[in-house]
Order: structure tokens, then C-alpha cells, then sequence
């Protein structure tokens, strides 16, 4: 067997962000990971929902490239691929048992149309390989069956947002809490962590304060909304790096900067509905 996957076709197509591959992503379906891509590089929603319903891959790409590009692109496009090609393989289970049966082999997404971020150049065999090194990222994790979702989950709960209270967790820890009784919990998430989780450095965005939590180990990060919080783990900090002086300040940059991710590229990853129909 060889030790590389360096071209995502033939057997291997199904690697390729081109394969069909339908998956959801805050209730929002996708029939592979370049729609998905795509769609993410504006903040237009009518533009959103074009390349959503493209056709074809190739089409939605081409869109994406005509779109109006957000000024973060640059800043979150690769969390953006890492999302898509998590839902992918997390959602598709036949798909995701293929790429842990690829083992340890290096994955490189080999091209012709000289993308050397993404993949590699076949022309002159250099790249950074962007696409692969994610994909075998989400292989070990899917091989060693890491996933902190569960736990975050229970340290929510334990936190205790209460029997009669609803929240929404989204994948970097930042938990929108809602103490009165609604409609539309996913739509009101989503509104609420897109205004109010980037952050803007010098306005009252930046803002924040540590939390240490009693009962669990970690802390929780409040920012400019009172429900709004964000947690951070033990397993986050530098503490090599951090002193008596400096180390509310580090962790709660941290934290803000979980929440900042949290709001300009927004992945629900659980939804805590108490309401009594």
C-alpha cells in the first residue's frame, strides 16, 4: 500500500469537496462541502441562498468567486473548511468510514489548476496542503473518537442554566442563553452570536470578565451581553506563559476569542430546548 493519497479522484473522489455528500449545518442542508465553502465567503443572504441552490459544485464555486467577498475571508476560511468537511464525514458514516480506513496514509489533494494553499501543485509538487492536513486532522479524531461536544454539553448543564431556561451551544464553547420563553431557538441563536460575538478591538465588543467556575474545572468568559458566555477549559491555557498578573487577561482573551470565531462563522452544535409544548 502506498504510504500517500496524493489525487482525490477514482477511488478516492469521495475525499474531494466536490463529492456529493448532503449534509446539515445550523438546519441549513448542503449537497457537498463546496456549496457550503462557497456560501460562507459572503455575508449576503440572497447570495448565500444562491450558492446553496447551485446546481452543481463547479457552479457554486464559480458564484462564490463572483460573490461579495466578506472582509474576514481571509481570517476564517480555514475554520470554514474545517466545519464543512467535519459535516461531511460526521453526518455521512459511510463516507467517514472510508477516511478512517485510509489510516495513516498522507493525504494530499493533488491538482492541475495550480492551487497550492488548499492542495498541492502537480506542476511543481509544492503546496501547503491545507485540505489534507485537515483531513487528517478529523481522521485522528474520528479514529480516537475525540469529541468534546458531549462534555461541553454536561458542563452546561451542570453550570446549572436551570430546568426552565433554553440555550444554544455553538462549537468553540460560547453558550446563548435564553431566560425568557420564545419561539425560534436556532434563528434567535444565530441572530444574537452574529451581532454580538465578533469582536471589534476598542469598542464595547472587546470587553469582558473571568468567571472561575466553583464545581467544574475552567472558567467562563462574559462579554457585552449579559447572555452571552463563553468556556474555557484548563486544557486552552498556557500556563507557562501566565502569572499572577496576567492571567485573568490571558484567559479571557482566549475566551474572547473563541466567542469572536463563534460569531462571524456561527456552528450549532447543540440545542437545549426546555419549553413544555
Amino acid at each position: 500500500m502506498s504510504y500517500y493519497i496524493k489525487e482525490f479522484k477514482d477511488r478516492y473522489r469521495y475525499l474531494s469537496n466536490f463529492y456529493s455528500s448532503p449534509f446539515q449545518i445550523n438546519n441549513t442542508n448542503y449537497k457537498t462541502v463546496e456549496h457550503w465553502f462557497q456560501s460562507q465567503k459572503t455575508t449576503n443572504s440572497r447570495e448565500q441562498i444562491t450558492i446553496q441552490n447551485a446546481k452543481t459544485p463547479a457552479l457554486a464555486k464559480s458564484l462564490g468567486r463572483k460573490s461579495q467577498l466578506r472582509t474576514d475571508w481571509e481570517q476564517i476560511k480555514l475554520f470554514v473548511m474545517k466545519e464543512g468537511v467535519r459535516a461531511k464525514f460526521s453526518q455521512n458514516p459511510r463516507l467517514k468510514q472510508l477516511l478512517i480506513e485510509t489510516g495513516s496514509q498522507k493525504l494530499e489533494e493533488g491538482n492541475r489548476w495550480h492551487d497550492d494553499f488548499w492542495g498541492i501543485d502537480l506542476k511543481t509538487n509544492k503546496g501547503l496542503n491545507h485540505l489534507g492536513k485537515i483531513l487528517m486532522q478529523l481522521r485522528t479524531e474520528f479514529q480516537e473518537k475525540i469529541d468534546s461536544i458531549p462534555f461541553l454539553i454536561e458542563l452546561w448543564r451542570k453550570i446549572n442554566l436551570g430546568d426552565n431556561k433554553n440555550w444554544v451551544l455553538f462549537r468553540n464553547g460560547t453558550c446563548v442563553i435564553f431566560t425568557k420563553k420564545g419561539d425560534q431557538l436556532v434563528e434567535s441563536a444565530l441572530t444574537l452570536i452574529k451581532g454580538w460575538g465578533p469582536v471589534n478591538v476598542g469598542t464595547s465588543s472587546a470587553d469582558f470578565s473571568v468567571i472561575t467556575l466553583e464545581h467544574q474545572p475552567g472558567w467562563i468568559i462574559t462579554c457585552h451581553h449579559p447572555d452571552i458566555l463563553t468556556y474555557v477549559s484548563p486544557e486552552e491555557i498556557p500556563f507557562d506563559e501566565i502569572n499572577d498578573t496576567n492571567g485573568n487577561i490571558m484567559i479571557g482573551l482566549i475566551g474572547r476569542q473563541k466567542r469572536d470565531l463563534d460569531g462571524r462563522v456561527p456552528v450549532i452544535v447543540h440545542v437545549e430546548d426546555n419549553r413544555i409544548d
